[in-house]
């Protein structure tokens, strides 16, 4: 019974497993808040807004300073930009119409002053006045929200995510989400 996937004897009873998620509390390796995230997988269920990756800091709270790639409960994919708890422009906006289980690739980029956002092959939606003066992003929630919405989670597949340590041009972000 250490490991999650250990035998359990549950004698019929019913036995309810937490979901799984990942995260990452070391991010040195990135300028202070300069990345780019992609994902690969399937669109989540249609409620609640599903994270499929939450990038923040640890100033608690709800969506304080984040960056999301999440399937709303419209059933679209869409991403959201919050510095200090507003938020941001540009690819805050980035909604995609898909339906649960539908294939996704979606991708989103951040530096100053400089964010773009694309899924499914899209002309990026971009935003050129973020400004993240005392930010200090610090953690990759993968497959749930952030600390403020640690319930959110993607309850979908993630086939593939990877983490850039700069802000990728557009015209690549455009290509890496074609299907």
């Amino acid at each position: 019974g250490s490991f999650p996937t250990s035998y359990i004897p549950t004698s019929g009873s019913t036995v309810t497993r937490a979901a799984e998620n990942a995260y990452m509390t070391d991010l040195s390796m990135f300028a202070p808040n300069e990345f780019t995230v992609y994902v690969e997988g399937k669109h989540p269920p249609l409620h609640e807004y599903r994270r499929l990756v939450d990038i923040g800091d640890d100033s608690g709270g709800s969506n304080n300073n984040t960056v999301s790639l999440f399937g709303n409960p419209a059933g679209n994919l869409a991403t959201s930009i919050r510095i200090n708890g507003t938020a941001q422009g540009g690819p805050s906006t980035l909604i995609v119409s898909h339906a649960r289980g539908d294939n996704i690739k979606a991708a989103i980029a951040v530096a100053e002053n400089d964010a773009a956002a694309s899924a499914d092959g899209l002309t990026p939606t971009t935003d050129t006045t973020l400004n993240f003066a005392g930010v200090n992003f610090n953690r990759i929630w993968i497959g749930r929200g952030t600390e403020g919405y640690p319930n959110r989670y993607a309850d979908e597949a993630i086939s593939k995510i990877a983490i850039y340590p700069k802000r990728l041009p557009n015209a690549t972000l455009q290509a890496m989400t074609e299907e």
